[in-house]
């Protein structure tokens, strides 16, 4: 999945641990990965882009038609980032 998201300009704003233009995966999968519907939110943000739920910074939109990714890429690049979140 790392190669994905970095063939797909994700690793431009993010990183697995820390944060740069946007958040940290692992801060994403900490906050949000036990939260029901999570997977589905992330996907939908992955493919439309997001404004707002981390700060002022727009993600961009990387399906529709700019069909950087497919919506079963976005789904598995979701779970992996969710997945990185600490167990209970």
């Amino acid at each position: 999945m790392l190669a994905l998201a970095k063939s797909s300009g994700c690793l431009a704003c993010h990183a697995v641990q820390q944060t740069k233009v946007g958040p940290a995966y692992a801060a994403i999968a900490a906050r949000d990965a036990h939260k029901p519907g999570a997977l589905e939110t992330l996907q939908d943000a992955i493919l439309h882009g997001e404004s707002g739920t981390w700060g002022i910074i727009p993600m961009p939109a990387y399906g529709g038609a700019e069909h950087v990714l497919s919506r079963a890429q976005a789904r598995d690049l979701a779970q992996w980032i969710l997945g990185l979140a600490p167990h209970p």
